[in-house]
């Protein structure tokens, strides 16, 4: 398969993709998200040794970049039954790269009838969402926000527990051509007044990968 952004051609088994969901070679992928594949305490080294890090507590949840890194494979359901304990007392966030919400919303309903689990976010990427059709999409307990494609593919949203308070952050949006962002200012109910951004990006395989790159450091 060839690369969107190198050009190179490279094994489909080496970069543990399908055809359906190629775009770029693990190296491209890398220089486009430089830490995607860091710990919490290498990320932790980016930072000058004066600087404080101290754990942002949500009505008893809390984590901290101190923590022990958690991986981001793909899991199972059992396999996150079995790992409960990793989301105790933490936010937790989920993915899915649904290729059309109103398709496959079922599908999401049955992976989570067998989790013992409700995560705090549930981040929806190849949403397929247009304004004027969106309904049978809500998940109980969940309040749905979602940033829609202008074309037939992508948009993104995000499925947040109702216990949470949050405003849409539409300033952090990425303001380049191909892609849709999604940001949310979760809010603590206690006096701490701590707060934390939440969010879902989705780039269109496009040659504006530099672009989005740019953006996307600025942003962080």
């Amino acid at each position: 398969m060839m690369c969107t952004i190198c050009k190179n051609w490279t094994h489909s088994r080496c970069c543990y993709v399908t055809y359906d969901n190629f775009a770029t070679c693990l190296p491209c992928n890398h220089n486009c998200f430089p830490i995607s594949e860091i710990s919490n305490i290498e990320l932790l080294d980016l930072f000058p040794s004066t600087t404080k890090i101290t754990p942002i507590t949500f009505n008893e949840i809390s984590f901290s970049l101190a923590e022990p890194h958690v991986p981001n494979d793909y899991l199972t359901p059992s396999e996150i039954n079995s790992a409960n304990s990793m989301f105790c007392n933490k936010l937790s966030y989920f993915h899915f790269s649904v290729r059309s919400l109103a398709k496959n919303k079922h599908k999401i309903d049955s992976f989570f009838s067998m989790c013992n689990v409700s995560p705090d976010f549930i981040a929806i990427s190849e949403n397929k969402l247009k304004s004027k059709c969106c309904t049978n999409i809500q998940i109980s307990d969940y309040k749905f926000v979602h940033v829609d494609s202008l074309t037939n593919a992508g948009g993104v949203g995000l499925y947040v527990n109702k216990k949470l308070q949050y405003p849409v952050r539409q300033d952090l949006e990425l303001p380049i051509h191909g892609c849709e962002s999604l940001f949310i200012e979760v809010k603590s109910n206690n006096v701490s007044g701590k707060k934390c951004i939440v969010g879902v990006i989705y780039r269109h395989p496009s040659p504006n990968a530099q672009a989005y790159q740019l953006a996307f450091t600025k942003l962080l």
